[in-house]
């Protein structure tokens, strides 16, 4: 029997707790710090395991039909995977994602964010976890959730509510 369950703990950061920086590779080769994208404002940080994905195609697209809610809410909307920048901007492309999607093919900010799969026995191992980040503008983690299950995510009114709940 084939399984998606992720093993290993659920996050490695808290809520209260200063996200760590990253610096990470948007589609185009442009370079994007965590800093850079504080200085517009809070940020809603989600992880996903590829583009090539159904499940994170579904979520991708979920997000991106409700951008404008984000925006009016005062909050970025950024999605991090392991995929590579080509594959990203590709994607990006095919399917009109106008909210940024960022690679971090070496995988340093995901396991940073307790966001990768780190059991070789899993079909996703070195793959991103899905998981759900919200970081005030002064860096600091005001909500976060990551699933255990590959095939569960938050939907986006979820992460919204969330927002707004965490004063941030």
């Amino acid at each position: 029997m084939l399984s998606l369950i992720l093993a290993g703990p659920a996050t490695a950061l808290e809520v209260g707790q200063r996200a760590p920086d990253f610096t990470l590779a948007a589609p185009g080769g442009k370079l994007v710090t965590l800093a850079d994208l504080l200085a517009k404002g809070p940020v809603i940080l989600y992880t996903f395991l590829d583009a090539a994905n159904k499940t994170c195609i579904d979520e991708i697209g979920g997000f991106q039909k409700h951008l404008a809610q984000f925006e009016a809410a005062g909050v970025q909307i950024v999605g991090v995977s392991s995929d590579h920048v080509a594959n990203l901007d590709a994607f990006i492309r095919a399917n009109k994602i106008t909210h940024l999607l960022l690679s971090d093919y070496r995988r340093r900010m995901l396991p940073a964010y307790g966001a990768l799969v780190t059991d070789d026995r899993s079909l996703i191992a070195q793959e991103g976890k899905r998981s759900y980040f919200i970081i005030d503008r002064q860096g600091i983690i005001r909500y976060l959730k990551t699933e255990d299950n590959a095939l569960e995510r938050l939907k986006p009114e979820e992460l919204l509510r969330a927002f707004k709940e965490s004063g941030a």
